[in-house]
């Protein structure tokens, strides 16, 4: 204190050393295929004044492997819709030369009916009615298409669905619903794909199951 006409000082003032900033650590935030990380950092929680800045680091990006990240496990649609279509252009070509076949054992086929038609009027015996089977179908999980081997176009069907691009008989949809949980997802297309590249996967797919 001091006196405010003479300005004596009355109560001299000490000094009282700074007692230090109190760091808190900021951590580190690890960057993603499509989102920046943070460097380790650190602050005062008393001031507030930064300590040591954080800086930015940048996304990696995407590292698709057979249409998989193997970072974050997302899907390149665009990679499987080309596989796809070369598939469905192969078919093509095979369809074209089975049909030149069909066409010339069709011929053969109309001879023979024929001889078949005078021999069948001779040897035909009333048999008793027997009751008929009910009709049954096999599909196999993973395999949407029915082409016989569970690929990259079925992965992309799931996806399609999902998307409402596609449908799926309500008894089928078991065979997209490769892990059984009741729901038709990304995860199933997800485990489509590690099948078809030999990874484990916790599905049945592959597994046949008749429908009646």
């Amino acid at each position: 204190s001091h006196c405010s006409v003479c300005g004596e000082v009355l109560v001299e003032q000490k000094t009282v050393p700074a007692h230090g900033h109190t760091v808190v650590t900021d951590k580190a935030i690890e960057p993603t295929c499509t989102e920046d990380g943070l460097t380790e950092g650190s602050h005062c929680s008393v001031c507030g004044e930064v300590l040591v800045e954080q800086k930015t680091v940048p996304a990696h990006g995407h590292n698709y492997v057979n249409g998989i990240c193997t970072f974050c496990g997302d899907i390149d649609i665009s990679y499987y819709d080309s596989e796809t279509d070369a598939d469905t252009d192969s078919n093509n070509e095979t369809d074209t030369d089975s049909n030149t076949d069909t066409d010339s054992m069709t011929n053969t086929d109309s001879e023979s009916d024929t001889d078949t038609d005078i021999s069948t009027d001779r040897d035909n015996v009333d048999t008793p009615d027997t009751p008929e089977k009910p009709e049954s179908v096999v599909r196999t999980i993973g395999d949407l298409n029915d082409d016989g081997s569970i690929n990259s176009a079925d992965a992309v069907m799931v996806l399609r669905i999902i998307s409402g691009l596609d449908t799926i008989p309500e008894e089928f949809r078991r065979i997209a619903d490769v892990n059984g949980d009741g729901n038709i997802s990304t995860y199933d297309a997800v485990q489509i794909l590690r099948y078809m590249i030999n990874l484990p996967t916790d599905t049945d797919i592959g597994t046949e199951i008749v429908f009646y």
